[in-house]
Order: structure tokens, then C-alpha cells, then sequence
């Protein structure tokens, strides 16, 4: 049973129109100077109100932003229903059209039950151990240039990884060279720009053409085949007759799947290319498990300094850094900050300091303080599959390499999800 519902939130929430000057000036200074960027600046005004529900008012944008525990459970979870998913003049509604992350109410509950049915655990360690030799194949041609360029090596292992345990398909490398640059301009597409000011979305690029064709070429196919992928209960739930609406959810899998994934192997492969004693622990510990060959997928996730090294990068770096709602009636548009949240100083100790070993010493941050893959009816269906792939990726390569910079840690970029501008990462075989 849910709780009572609290109290409204205050009415005259702190907002930009009355910031000092003083505050002002140090979030543009958060914004321009590394790791800077607009979360940031959201970061520095959170933390001069001094509370967790603010607002933005701007060059016609109006935003309230929840950035605390019990304002985040409000619109999450006691209050859900009085928000909306769907925001029109949202490029990821344009883009997603009648997908997962855009449907509220019982058809988003029916999908998603579709998606989380056919995507169990023991299902999705299946499905990923038969990919394996295909990632390993793939890392090993990352390594062989001697320098990982990032974001694109690990968005085309995560893409490849992704499209075998959701679509049952095989990444040729002809389709990775076609479709590589489209993908990236569709994650591109849908991150926050200048149509939140004016709300209307940008024209969609042609690759979303050139992306929906070739998804439902893979959905015709599950049509006639038999398999226990999501592509497949889609293809048993939808039919021929709603091929538009699964290719939605094909695209939404897609894009969100694995940009989160590989937005969280960025960043751990910069936090540990500057903690050259934390890549010696953790290749310690994963050889003491599997030596040099490939690790049991169970087996690594159970490892207690790898499990501290994840959870404490998807904290300091969330993947999902934010999700917008809008109020049914007045349509006014929240915020739900998760960034804010996991670098809240009332929560957390050195707020903005990676430090894995806090989660070693047995830390339980408190309800709807630490929310890397949001919470409620929103809660990604992905995040089982998205830390089994990243953890096995990121082992393998630890395996095989150590990482080094080749120059301070690049700026964060706020994207559909968390983006680190593109850089190097040298590697030297082991």
C-alpha cells in the first residue's frame, strides 16, 4: 500500500530570478571550467539554495528541479500519477514515438512487463555468454591500435553486445560501419538543447529513417523464427498488425540501451586510467578468479571490489543524469536530477570524490538517495543486463591491458545520457 501522500511542495520554491550575483557567477564558472558543463552549474546552484527543490527560470524556460530524496520520491513514486512521461515538443518523444520511455499508464506497464519477462537474469547471462567470443573478438581489435578512443570504442562493444541479447542478432562488420554514425546522431539528437527554451523538437536527422528500416527488417525477421529474445515477445505480443509500435520499442532499446551502457564504461575506463593502484587491485582480484582467460559472467559479478568500483562510478557519473516529467493539467515541466542527488552533501561524504571504497565498508544510502537507473513505475528494465556487460567488458579489457591518460580528464557533457567529450585513453599490453 502506498504512503499517505506528504505535503505539497513549497510555493515559492528558490529560483534563478532572485539569484546573488555571487552565486550566479560561480555556476558559470562550474559550467566552463572541467569537468564543466550544465550539470555543473545545476550542481553549484543545488548547493547555493541550499535545497533540494529548485527552480529555473531563464530565456522562457521554467523548470522545478528535484535534487533530494523525498522531492525525487514524490514525483517517482507517491505522486507518479500526476505526472506525464510523454512531454510534446520533446525530441525523444519525436524520436521514440510510442516507445517504453514515453508511454505512461497501462500500456507502458503491458510493455514493460514484455521487455522484463523475456529479459531475466539467468536469460540474459545466457544470451550474453553466447556473445562473448564476438566481444572478445572486438576488444581484441580496439587494443591492437594501442589507444581506446572514447566515446566509440565502448559504444561499439556495448552496441554489439546489446543488439545480441535484445534483437538475437549478430553485428556484421559492414553494419557497424554503415549504422555507427547514425546511432551516434540519433543519441545526440535527443539531449537537451535549445528546444527546451522554445518547445518545439528539432526535425528528426535522416539516420532515424535509416535506423527504422533497418529495425524492422530485424522485427520481420522474429516475426517467422523462434527465440526467447525481447525481440521475439515483442514480436509474439505485437504481431504484424502493430509492427510501427514494436519498431518504437525496437528503437528505444536501441538508443537508451546503449548509450547508458556505454556512457558508464567511459567513465570507468577514465576514473581507473588515474587510479593506476585501483587497476592493480581490481586485476588482482578478477585473475584471482579467472587467471587470464574469460571470466564466469555470475561469478565476476560477485566480486566485491569490481561491484564497489561500478556502484561508486554510476554514483559519481549516472548514466541517467536526469529525467523530465511535466504536470498533467498545468503541463509546467520537473526535473528529476539524479546527478544532484548522488553529489548531495547531506548524503554523501566527499560528494564529489570517487571513492569505491565506501561502498566496501557496507554503506546503505537511505530510500531514493541513490538511484542510478531511477526508481518507481520509470525504473529501467535494462540495468541487470547494462552492469553484467560493462563488468565483463571492463574485466576482459583489465585482463588484457593496463590504461594510462594521455591528458587531464576530458569535460562531461549533458546528453541524452552522461557523456564524456571524446578522448584517448592509452593502453599497454600485458
Amino acid at each position: 500500500m502506498r504512503e499517505q501522500l506528504p505535503e505539497q511542495p513549497p510555493q515559492h520554491l528558490p529560483s534563478t530570478c532572485h539569484l546573488r550575483a555571487r552565486d550566479g557567477w560561480n555556476a558559470l564558472q562550474s559550467i566552463l571550467h572541467r569537468p564543466g558543463s550544465p550539470l555543473m552549474g545545476l550542481l553549484a546552484l543545488h548547493r547555493a539554495f541550499a535545497q533540494d527543490e529548485f527552480e529555473l527560470q531563464a530565456f522562457g524556460l521554467r523548470m522545478r528541479v528535484a535534487a533530494g530524496p523525498a522531492s525525487v520520491k514524490r514525483v517517482l513514486y507517491e505522486q507518479a500519477d500526476r505526472y506525464a512521461s510523454r512531454l510534446e515538443g520533446d525530441p525523444v518523444t519525436a524520436l521514440f514515438g510510442q516507445g517504453l520511455l514515453v508511454m505512461d499508464g497501462e500500456r507502458h506497464a503491458a510493455v514493460k512487463d514484455v521487455i522484463v519477462q523475456s529479459s531475466r537474469r539467468n536469460e540474459l547471462e545466457e544470451r550474453l555468454r553466447a556473445a562473448l567470443p564476438a566481444l572478445d573478438e572486438a576488444l581484441h581489435r580496439a587494443l591492437r591500435r594501442g589507444a581506446l578512443p572514447l566515446p566509440d570504442a565502448p559504444r561499439r562493444m556495448t552496441w554489439r553486445a546489446l543488439e545480441a541479447v535484445y534483437f538475437d542478432h549478430d553485428l556484421t562488420a559492414e553494419e557497424e560501419r554503415t549504422y555507427l554514425r547514425d546511432l551516434t546522431d540519433l543519441v545526440h539528437h535527443i539531449g537537451p538543447g535549445l528546444w527546451l527554451l522554445h518547445g518545439r523538437a528539432p526535425k528528426l536527422p535522416a539516420a532515424s529513417d535509416r535506423m527504422r528500416r533497418r529495425l524492422a527488417v530485424l522485427y520481420q525477421r522474429a516475426l517467422t523464427s523462434a527465440g526467447g529474445a525481447p525481440i521475439h515477445a515483442l514480436a509474439r505480443a505485437c504481431g504484424r498488425e502493430e509492427m510501427p509500435f514494436a519498431v518504437d520499442q525496437l528503437m528505444t532499446l536501441l538508443v537508451a540501451g546503449h548509450d547508458t551502457a556505454t556512457s558508464l564504461l567511459c567513465s570507468l575506463v577514465i576514473l581507473l586510467a588515474h587510479r593506476p593502484e585501483l587497476q592493480d587491485a581490481l586485476r588482482e582480484e578478477i585473475e584471482g578468479l579467472a587467471g587470464r582467460t574469460q571470466p564466469d559472467i555470475r561469478a565476476l559479478d560477485a566480486l566485491p571490489l569490481l561491484d564497489a568500483v561500478v556502484r561508486e562510478a554510476l554514483r559519481l557519473y549516472p548514466p541517467i543524469h536526469s529525467g523530465l516529467r511535466a504536470e498533467l493539467g498545468s503541463g509546467h515541466r520537473v526535473m528529476v536530477s539524479y546527478f544532484l542527488l548522488h553529489r548531495h552533501q547531506g548524503i554523501w561524504p566527499e560528494a564529489d570524490t570517487f571513492n569505491p571504497d565506501r561502498w566496501q565498508r557496507g554503506v546503505t544510502p537511505g530510500a531514493y538517495a541513490y538511484l542510478p537507473f531511477g526508481a518507481g513505475p520509470r525504473y529501467c528494465p535494462g540495468a541487470t543486463f547494462a552492469r553484467l556487460e560493462v563488468k565483463w567488458l571492463l574485466a576482459r579489457l583489465l585482463q588484457r591491458a593496463s590504461l594510462h591518460p594521455v591528458s587531464r580528464p576530458p569535460r562531461i557533457a549533458m546528453r541524452a545520457a552522461l557523456e564524456h567529450r571524446p578522448t584517448v585513453i592509452a593502453v599497454r599490453h600485458r
